[in-house]
């Protein structure tokens, strides 16, 4: 297994020399919320800083939340301004920008968000902010609380950054039609609604691969796993649940992703019976 260092350097070759500015950070941001008369302190290390967090990321809520996974680095909580500490709600919403977060970027991070922009949402803005002054004005906002004035602020970063995926996905390329794709998958509700015929396929071959499962751990045992046997009787009970939930005409889905174990201690008899009812069930159908 690569280290953090060896991946990094499979990716970006060497590691160039980075500044540490969160002590910085962090000490000047706690002083002028307690008191604003250290203002002037704050606003110089954020201007300094600029030179390694280049770019503010105008981001909707999935994508500041899923930042880290998609983007491998994250952010911590002094880079990040929920927009709803700004602004209240009724007016976000009207300009659709309830959600949002004001996410302040490494050189890093930037480059990750350039590479994966199909990861990124059609709303996401990215702000070039070289002089540290976009983030010092949010941070100002932000420390003169809930206020519907900074509405303004708002859209003029908007109006001044960059949607990626508009930029990269040219409509008509092979690019815009696998980001469309994509896009519609993500706001399906339920595979009902598209192919209900192999959804149901799909749960009686759900339920059947679960009942040779159960049946193949009933037989196996602790050989299977190498573990206790009250692992085992879970592993079991998980398997039977699914093809209970089928037979019973409930979700297979949710069975499957959060079985109910609870009944792992019935007696050895009652579990015989309950194989042998799936099993006369599926042979019925």
């Amino acid at each position: 297994m690569k280290s953090s260092d060896q991946r990094y350097h499979q990716v970006r070759r060497t590691k160039r020399e980075v500044k540490d500015w969160t002590p910085d950070l962090v000490a000047t941001l706690r002083e002028v919320r307690v008191d604003r008369a250290a203002w002037p302190a704050f606003e110089t290390v954020v201007k300094q800083s600029a030179s390694e967090y280049t770019h503010i990321l105008l981001a909707t809520g999935v994508t500041a939340t899923d930042f880290r996974r998609n983007f491998r680095r994250g952010s911590p909580a002094h880079h990040m301004i929920p927009v709803s500490a700004l602004v209240s709600t009724p007016p976000l919403r009207a300009e659709r920008l309830d959600g949002f977060k004001a996410m302040r970027l490494s050189k890093e991070q930037v480059w990750n968000v350039k590479q994966r922009w199909a990861k990124l949402r059609k709303l996401d803005v990215l702000i070039h902010d070289p002089q540290g002054r976009f983030w010092a004005r949010l941070q100002e906002c932000a420390l003169d609380g809930v206020e519907n004035e900074h509405l303004g602020v708002l859209c003029d970063l908007r109006e001044r950054g960059e949607a990626l995926v508009e930029a990269q996905a040219v409509p008509g390329t092979e690019e815009a039609v696998e980001r469309a794709s994509r896009e519609l998958v993500r706001h399906i509700r339920s595979w009902s609604d598209v192919a209900p015929n192999d959804l149901i396929f799909n749960e009686r071959k759900q339920a059947i691969g679960a009942y040779n499962r159960a049946r193949r751990i009933q037989k196996s045992g602790q050989a299977m796993f190498a573990t206790s046997a009250a692992e085992v009787r879970v592993e079991l009970e998980k398997a039977l649940v699914v093809a209970e939930a089928y037979v019973d005409g409930t979700s297979v889905r949710a069975a499957y992703y959060d079985p109910d174990t609870s009944g792992r201690h019935c007696s050895v008899a009652r579990l015989d019976a309950r194989l042998v009812r799936v099993q006369d069930a599926l042979r019925n159908r």
